[in-house]
């Protein structure tokens, strides 16, 4: 498992093992020491002012910066993660706090020190009573350097700049979308479920995406990104295909200036469905989710006409939600990125389509009919991808909390979950 990615508080002693034998050198996000540094509080600063990184206390190295096997750990004592925050709080404005754990040995003699640091949104952090600061180099005979009055600025605007960029990523994307929804890139077919001028909101589309919260460089090659899809694919709980993302007939994919795209155009009766990979790391999934189900009794009652009516299913949100997280787990794991994400989620041209918000009861999911008074949602809240894979819920909850408001339902975090265990066994 790496150890980027994995739950920090589930990282063992083996785990480390595996990992130191792989001989990855000590790099701009990795370094190994073999006791505590008296300067420990330099590489966690320059990792936070650059793209952050990983500290292992308890691996000698190699001149060539590569981890000595066996491990030989520190002495294992009690306060070992707090000797590591005190030193963070005693000497750095402002104090980052990153993921700490203790791995012990199977004597439980032995321990090293994994330090997991962020790359931070509260930069520049400063060392020596706020007079210093530094950032990581990537070289191994000096892998921190003072930052420049030119670097200390960007880090002084690396928030704005970073919201900057990842929003234009995410409008670049579905600009992109609607470009190929409306037939206007050559040998892709338009929709046939509609016409919207550029303007106008299309009627229940959905957007959810993941990217990170400071995308300031390449994380893949778009042209590395055909092979990523193949490995990100999951099982589809709408069953609109058998695997999420859609890649199957009909779905056209392909490279785009800055990653990847696949594009199902609805037609014959189907429905749109898009997902772009972004080499910067947004994983941004598109579809229209105006479904027709056929007209009760009670319908022609109210409004007599047609065969069937326009819903918009609540149920498939939720689904979407969690395919979205469950196949972003395995995208940030391939391309490497273990930082904290923005998850965000959208809702278009709601106003006057009914909404079936499930309930479950008695094992099998009840769908109750509601309308909202807005014509969007647009909602969002930061996770970290290390965390992803056992907070699935806790990502969710606050998106899909948001969508039940808007359409005077209440959704609790048990509901989520009994939901979930209904997807995975159906």
């Amino acid at each position: 498992m790496h150890l980027y990615n994995k739950e920090i508080a589930s990282i063992s002693w083996s785990d480390i093992e595996r990992f130191c034998e792989q001989g990855t050198a000590e790099n701009t996000y990795l370094e190994y020491k073999g006791d505590f540094p008296d300067d420990l509080a330099k590489p966690i600063a320059a990792m936070a002012n650059t793209f952050g990184g990983l500290i292992l206390i308890g691996i000698d190295e190699t001149d060539a910066g590569i981890p000595q096997l066996p491990l030989k750990g520190i002495e294992a004592q009690r306060g070992l993660e707090e000797r590591v925050l005190n030193t963070i709080l005693d000497s750095m404005t402002p104090p980052v706090i990153p993921e700490i754990a203790t791995c012990l040995n199977g004597t439980s003699e032995r321990a090293i020190v994994v330090i997991r640091v962020p790359q931070s949104e509260h930069a520049p952090h400063a060392l020596h009573r706020n007079s210093a600061v530094y950032i990581r180099t990537g070289k191994r005979n000096k892998p921190e350097d003072f930052a420049d009055l030119e670097r200390i600025d960007w880090l002084r605007g690396r928030r704005k700049k970073a919201d900057d960029l990842r929003e234009w990523l995410f409008s670049r994307a579905c600009m992109r979308f609607r470009e190929l929804r409306d037939g206007n890139v050559g040998g892709v077919p338009g929709t046939e479920e509609g016409r919207w001028s550029p303007t106008a909101e299309q009627p229940g589309l959905l957007t959810i995406a993941l990217c990170p919260m400071y995308p300031d460089r390449i994380l893949v090659q778009p042209s590395r990104l055909d092979a990523v899809r193949r490995a990100i694919r999951i099982r589809d709980y709408m069953k609109t295909g058998d695997e999420f993302p859609l890649q199957e007939s009909g779905c056209i994919s392909r490279m785009v200036e800055d990653g990847f795209v696949m594009h199902f155009s609805g037609q014959g009766g189907l429905r749109t469905y898009h997902t772009h990979l972004n080499m910067h790391g947004l994983f941004l999934f598109r579809q229209s989710l105006l479904y027709q189900v056929p007209r009760t009794k009670e319908d022609e009652e109210d409004d007599p006409g047609g065969s069937v009516r326009v819903v918009i299913r609540g149920y498939e949100i939720l689904a979407r939600l969690y395919e979205v997280v469950e196949s972003g787990v395995k995208f940030y794991s391939e391309i490497g990125y273990w930082g904290p994400l923005k998850f965000r989620l959208r809702l278009e041209g709601l106003l006057g389509i009914p909404m079936l918000m499930p309930e479950l009861e008695s094992g099998r999911v009840v769908n109750y009919e509601r309308f909202s008074a807005d014509h969007q949602i647009d909602t969002a809240h930061i996770v970290q991808s290390s965390n992803l894979a056992n907070g699935m819920h806790e990502a969710v909850l606050p998106l899909f909390e948001r969508v039940g408001w808007a359409f005077n339902s209440h959704v609790t975090l048990e509901s989520l979950m009994a939901h979930y265990l209904y997807m995975k066994s159906h």
